[in-house]
């Protein structure tokens, strides 16, 4: 028979256990997170920045300048960062759209700055490094002519260009210089690109630097048009526009193959193995990534010089003449559904972003929300005058979307 301390000892034990599974064991089902969704959209138009309603179109709030803003914004941390003719950087609670600094420059600035690390590094007459937070400048730098692109920051160096004469590589911290590369001094520049070790940028030609020394590893020429910003890095190849699709190896700077589309082309998108390039005046191509052989072409009134959007195998391109949005199927080139981008002649001049099924869209005065499937309209926000920079999406759990096919 068994003792009434065993009893007592062996009900204590089980008690126990039954506590420690209770608190401690994880559910063979655990809940999973609630889905992420869009959450506001923030896009300016030519004398202020607004927040929307992602879901509805609703206003939030809006922010005005004392000029036109033209540089797309740039959301970290709860802040909108925005740069304005007036030559002033903002830093606005991307909540409730209150101004906390503004930084005065020395002259217009029209791209986008960068933010990392606590600071924010913006481009004008100079390049300035200033507190994220506080809008106090850390340090400037004089880039000898106007900055012409927006910043760069990797590994604790910021890569920056002058409008016509240099590329330079600075101290991100301090602001001392690493090392400058020259340029051609007739050739505008567009945003370098940063892949394993290696800085791309093109003026008249196509460059691959080694970005801690500055050294050049190869350069490449279209010898028609300048590839300044036009081009792409996907799996070790470049893909780049001109008048000409070209890919170029990596790491040796030759040619792999040439697509001949005869008309000015957009910087490509490269999606599952296929290139996506619209031209300026007819044709949006689908091209073998490998092969260089074209799969499909659609043709409108006007394509728009932005880079096609694919998400979810749908192809998106603006016809900005038209005022038209299309849908294609991103394997066989077959229109899904087309829509209007607004009334009034609200020609899309902007990039198209899609978050969470819906695609966002700019005519000249009013910003769009279509369902990226059918097309079918879910709002539209009239923001007054003609909208000047491209959506910024941020979603309920803090996710940033950029179209990244615009400073």
């Amino acid at each position: 028979m068994l003792s009434l301390f065993f009893l007592k000892t062996l009900r204590f034990l089980l008690v126990v256990l039954i506590c420690f599974t209770a608190f401690y064991c994880k559910s063979p089902n655990p809940i999973p997170d609630e889905p992420d969704i869009a959450e506001t959209v923030y896009i300016g138009n030519f004398n202020s920045i607004y927040a929307f309603d992602a879901i509805n179109g609703a206003k939030k709030w809006e922010f005005v300048a004392k000029d036109k803003i033209i540089s797309n914004p740039v959301v970290v941390n709860g802040v909108a960062y925005v740069g304005s003719l007036d030559e002033k950087l903002y830093g606005i609670d991307a909540t409730t759209g209150i101004k906390k600094w503004e930084f005065t420059t020395g002259n217009i600035i029209i791209h986008s700055p960068a933010v990392i690390n606590g600071v924010v590094y913006v481009g004008s007459d100079k390049l300035y490094a200033i507190d994220a937070v506080t809008g106090v400048k850390k340090w400037e730098f004089n880039t000898e002519t106007y900055v012409g692109s927006s910043p760069i920051v990797v590994n604790g160096i910021v890569y920056v260009v002058g409008e016509l004469h240099k590329l330079f590589a600075l101290d991100a911290a301090t602001g001392v210089k690493k090392w400058s590369y020259n340029l051609s001094d007739h050739n505008y520049v567009g945003k370098p690109k940063i892949v394993d070790g290696v800085i791309y940028f093109g003026d008249d030609k196509l460059y691959a630097l080694d970005a801690l020394t500055g050294v050049r590893k190869w350069d490449f020429s279209t010898v028609i048009n300048n590839p300044w910003a036009n081009f792409i890095l996907v799996d070790g190849i470049v893909y780049m526009g001109g008048n000409n699709l070209y890919t170029i190896d990596a790491s040796t700077g030759s040619k792999k193959w040439e697509f001949i589309a005869s008309l000015r082309v957009s910087k490509p998108t490269v999606v599952k193995g296929i290139v996506y390039l619209s031209s300026w005046r007819e044709k949006l191509f689908a091209i073998d990534a490998t092969t260089g052989t074209k799969l499909w072409d659609f043709t409108a009134q006007v394509i728009s010089n932005y880079s096609p959007v694919v998400n979810d195998d749908i192809v998106y391109v603006s016809d900005y003449i038209n005022d038209k949005l299309y849908a294609l199927d991103a394997i066989t080139g077959t229109k899904k559904w087309d829509v209007l981008s607004g009334a009034n002649d609200l020609s899309v001049y902007t990039s198209p972003i899609v978050v969470n099924g819906i695609i966002y869209i700019a005519g000249n005065k009013q910003l769009n929300a279509f369902d990226a499937k059918t097309g079918v309209k879910k709002w539209e926000a009239d923001m007054g005058t003609y909208v000047s920079t491209s959506p910024c999406i941020i979603t309920k759990k803090g996710v940033v979307y950029y179209p990244g096919n615009k400073d």
